[in-house]
């Protein structure tokens, strides 16, 4: 049969069972019957047999106890004929991990889990990582703390247990904390290499930050650049959850978005109708009582009874009529061009070639500017470049109070935001049609809190 090991199983720190294992194949060709290189299929089983057996008797003991085997039994013996590798590990049972810390990394796959709303596989998808290993690391993590962060459905996690809002709550702190140190040191260390995680509307991404960025990463050519494009109306509070280091959303009016929210630059809304329609004759502004007149086409977050489109015509008495909605100007002229009415957008939004298909007119005064806001997390370092960023938004910002908001001081007075630079006034044709200089521009549309 070949050597023999010892597996003992402990219950309360002593030795209950004492159990001496063949080893599964013997160490000479033809001994035993069976060559060191047999048939597969016979160490395949005889492994499954050994494993079959130490699972039965593990199942008997209480939360808690482990299996040690032989080279650990010998090694504690004192015997000096311990093994090494595999067969050395003392194998865990279920119960609080004792002997290994909680990691980061643990920490991460808890929070990515919660910011794709319990789904075990976006937040893989989120983490670069694979199910399965975020699933383990959430595992280690409950066993490491000896009770459940998540109410489960079979294999599906359903809901945050109470004490799991805790951990949440201190785990975000402290990954937060991990990343304001890394910050600081790279800033100290003056590295422009690293990660810029960035979150906005689509409309943002596509548009507005192409110049910016190019700017940026020639400043920092060994900046990796993440963007993460987000629905309009997204609730700000979500949006910083996912570590983003800058999260762009919209204003109309006199809002502000709570938390450490920076002004960066202003913009309007125009009118968009086909050449044939018989406001496209229009020398004017188009009125509140034409808008409402005439089936709409913008964007998602105007449906919302909250906005500012809505409360502006439900002072003056009258009712928007939404014919279509979209979260992307792209979307919004497509469906003005294929008749279903007339358009709503952002003015920076406008393309030269859409000149060619579309008048675009003033909305009327009382519809309030929009301004473009840059959240940032609270009490964290911000890297350098990302500060740059924001500079390059909005040239008007002193960088030094950025830092002094971000250290915990009081809000301060910011300066007006201006309209955007790529964004100059419209002027009126002999056509009848708005035009726009044709010059390299960049566009803005509503984003979040827009409306």
């Amino acid at each position: 049969m070949g050597r023999i090991g010892p597996v003992i199983l402990y219950r309360a720190g002593m030795p209950v069972v004492h159990w001496r294992a063949a080893r599964l194949l013997p160490r000479k060709p033809g001994y035993g019957g069976v060559s060191r290189n047999g048939p597969r299929r016979f160490r395949i089983r005889a492994c499954s047999l050994y494993l079959a057996v130490i699972c039965a008797i593990s199942d008997l003991l209480p939360r808690g106890g482990r299996v040690e085997t032989g080279a650990s039994w010998h090694a504690r013996r004192g015997c000096g004929c311990a093994m090494t590798g595999a067969s050395a590990d003392r194998v865990d049972l279920d119960g609080p991990r004792r002997d290994v810390a909680m990691t980061l990394k643990e920490l991460r796959c808890l929070l990515a889990i919660v910011d794709a709303e319990l789904n075990v596989s976006a937040a893989a998808q989120a983490l670069h990582a694979t199910q399965p290993s975020v699933s383990r690391h959430l595992k280690l993590l409950e066993e490491e703390l000896g009770f459940q962060l998540f109410v489960r459905h079979g294999r599906c996690l359903t809901e945050v247990t109470p004490a799991g809002h805790e951990v949440i709550r201190i785990a975000r702190r402290i990954v937060g904390d991990v990343a304001s140190i890394r910050a600081y040191a790279a800033n100290v260390r003056g590295e422009s290499a690293g990660d810029l995680v960035l979150a906005m509307p689509q409309i943002y991404a596509r548009h507005v930050l192409p110049s910016v960025l190019s700017e940026l990463v020639r400043r920092h050519p060994r900046l990796n650049v993440h963007i993460r494009t987000t629905a309009e109306g997204e609730l700000q509070e979500r949006q910083m959850q996912g570590g983003d280091d800058i999260v762009l959303v919209s204003t109309a009016g006199d809002r502000v978005p709570t938390g450490n929210a920076i002004p960066l630059f202003t913009w309007k809304r125009v009118v968009l109708v086909p050449h044939a329609h018989p406001f496209a004759r229009l020398e004017r502004a188009l009125t509140l009582q034409e808008l409402a007149s005439e089936a709409l086409v913008t964007y998602e977050a105007s449906r919302r009874r909250d906005s500012s489109l809505r409360r502006v015509l439900e002072r003056a008495g009258l009712e928007a009529r939404f014919a279509c909605s979209a979260q992307d100007a792209g979307l919004i002229k497509a469906y003005v061009r294929a008749g279903l009415g007339i358009g709503l957008v952002g003015e920076l939004a406008v393309e030269d070639e859409d000149r060619e298909t579309f008048a675009v007119l003033d909305a009327d005064p009382a519809l309030p500017e929009c301004v473009a806001w840059a959240l940032l997390p609270s009490s964290s370092v911000i890297r350098d470049y990302a500060l740059q960023l924001i500079q390059l938004l909005a040239p008007q910002l002193d960088p030094r109070e950025i830092r002094r908001m971000l250290e915990g001081a009081d809000r301060p007075v910011w300066p007006s935001p201006r309209p955007w630079p790529g964004n100059p006034p419209m002027s009126q044709s002999p056509a009848g049609l708005r035009t726009l200089p044709r010059r390299a521009r960049s566009a803005v549309s509503p984003g979040a809190y827009l409306g």
